[in-house]
């Protein structure tokens, strides 16, 4: 693909005629249908007002957008870069995309993106069961846009007081910051997601309505291999569930709600889910290193992780940017 060709989407598909701020109102309503091009249309528009701020309450025009796009595809492609010297261009978009690429990354693979707000907004939760108050936790999963999921899900099962805990990094937080108070989101705190002071400041009467964990392990690294600074999938469902677990109750929902490992060595699977605490002895033990997340279930079905973005990808909808490398990338072949 020629570089400088690249669209995100077609101008048919994508709706220039709102806003992201209507595009999030739209989805909020639950009188409205849920439908794919409506969240690819309002996690696009995100992406450019994460870096445009004032356009939140703009018509962002299919030549802007695309635009937007291309700039960063192309700052994507240049793999030597200094890191300090982006700081002192952080107000750039080249300085913009560098400091938080992985996190960029991942919401940037639209097609995966929608999958995975899909599922998060089309939720049914017991307002009853949480005395109408609406608090979720978003563990450094790196991806701002499941706040906004998280918000609009609340907003279709009509709670009306809604508190988030989103933990950030402190460089993606200085940027998800100012948008996400900006639209009413929420706000963002700098916290290790496997320690126990991540409950510190909640109270022990809370119940937490949601918990978006979306730190998956690279598909290719057993559990038991994975690097010690990797993402921290099952050490946040560890914490949850050893230090805070007086947080949640019955109803407390989780995203993913189950995940699929598989073992390398003989095929066979284990589940992962809030019923066994996303954990499960024989795949922890130290002579057994062979399990892998292979799958993570989505709306209800398992989708294999090098296969989530392919319902969107392959209407030719949305397109993976050709230097930007997609969520969960590792099993995937770039076409």
């Amino acid at each position: 693909m020629n570089s400088s060709a690249f669209q995100i989407t077609t101008p048919d598909y994508y709706n220039e005629s709102s806003s992201l701020v209507q595009d999030i109102d739209f989805l909020s309503d639950s009188k409205n249908e849920i439908n794919d091009q409506v969240i690819a249309n309002m996690i696009m528009k995100f992406i450019f007002c994460y870096y445009h701020i004032s356009a939140t309450h703009a018509q962002i025009s299919f030549q802007e957008l695309t635009h937007f796009f291309q700039e960063m595809n192309m700052i994507a492609s240049d793999k030597n870069v200094s890191k300090p010297a982006m700081f002192q261009k952080r107000d750039t978009l080249e300085g913009f995309y560098h400091l938080q690429s992985y996190a960029l990354r991942m919401a940037c693979d639209i097609a995966s993106t929608v999958e995975l707000v899909r599922d998060i907004i089309s939720r049914e939760i017991q307002i009853e069961a949480f005395d109408g108050k609406y608090l979720w936790m978003d563990l450094w999963s790196w991806t701002w846009i499941l706040t906004a999921a998280n918000a609009i899900q609340a907003r279709r099962n009509n709670f009306h007081t809604i508190t988030n805990i989103w933990f950030e990094t402190s460089i993606a937080q200085t940027y998800s910051n100012r948008l996400l108070q900006l639209l009413e989101l929420g706000k963002t705190e700098i916290q290790d997601t496997t320690r126990s002071s991540l409950f510190s400041h909640i109270s022990p009467l809370e119940k937490v309505t949601f918990i978006s964990n979306e730190t998956l392990c690279n598909p290719h690294k057993t559990m038991n291999k994975r690097p010690k600074k990797g993402d921290p999938f099952i050490e946040n469902n560890q914490n949850i569930f050893q230090n805070g677990w007086t947080l949640v109750s019955d109803h407390t929902q989780f995203f993913p709600s189950q995940v699929k490992l598989q073992n390398r060595e003989d095929g066979t699977h284990v589940i992962l889910n809030k019923e066994n605490q996303f954990t499960s002895p024989e795949v922890f033990r130290v002579d057994s290193p062979a399990y892998a997340i292979e799958s993570i279930s989505l709306s209800g079905t398992y989708v294999l992780l090098e296969d989530i973005w392919s319902y969107l990808k392959n209407q030719w909808s949305v397109s993976q940017a050709p230097y930007m490398i997609p969520r969960w990338y590792s099993n995937r072949v770039k076409k």
